[in-house]
């Protein structure tokens, strides 16, 4: 089991440097930002959040599979970027919209947005322990022992579901930053505790 926390915690540490036009959020660590569900039509319920999670080949180099993973039903409609890691975005992948969104359900994952700050013991705790890493090896079409082994490891993002100027979209917090510098600024302006704050700081 420490051999498992150990060379999760040490590829998420890896990473975890990003510029600010990438959202800055290393992984495992608690923010805030004080932000509950907004106003009109722009709107996060609390809850609607969940993980991107991308197989990195130790050996390549390259990202092998990424997929999305919460605990909430997600409509397939929502609007989102496709399955992209953040370190595809910071070596110069831009953003596609796409509405054919599809998720894996993870039983038992904590509550990964809070509004006064994430319970990274509980995130830390159910992303590193083994039983939950079978279930998302099974998920990914990787051999479990091949993360054991510390031949793949795996970058954990946080990502949110909400309601931007009247459209659903799945975001990470990398997207977010990113989807911000195409609409000038906009989503800043009007989420700005959800989506620079408690998004971007949820997993640090």
């Amino acid at each position: 089991m420490k051999k498992i926390t150990a060379f999760v915690l040490s590829l998420i540490l890896l990473f975890s440097t990003v510029s600010v036009a990438f959202a800055e959020e290393g992984n495992f660590g608690g923010g805030g930002g004080g932000m509950g569900e907004g106003t009109g039509t722009y709107y996060w319920n609390v809850g609607y959040d969940g993980v991107r999670i991308s197989v990195f080949n130790c050996s390549t180099k390259a990202i092998e599979n990424v997929e999305d993973f919460t605990n909430k039903s997600i409509s397939s409609a929502i609007k989102n970027f496709g399955k992209v890691c953040k370190l595809s975005y910071k070596n110069g992948y831009t953003l596609q919209q796409q509405s054919n969104y599809t998720y894996q359900n993870l039983s038992g994952m904590p509550q990964i947005i809070l509004t006064n700050g994430s319970n990274i013991t509980a995130i830390k705790n159910y992303f590193t322990a083994a039983e939950n890493l079978k279930v998302i090896a099974v998920d990914m079409g990787i051999d479990y022992n091949r993360i054991k082994r510390g031949q793949v490891k795996l970058i954990v993002e946080p990502m949110a579901y909400f309601c931007y100027d009247g459209s659903y979209y799945a975001m990470t917090a990398t997207e977010a930053a990113l989807f911000d510098l195409q609409v000038s600024g906009k989503l800043k302006y009007n989420m700005r505790p959800f989506s620079h704050n408690n998004l971007p700081l949820s997993i640090t």
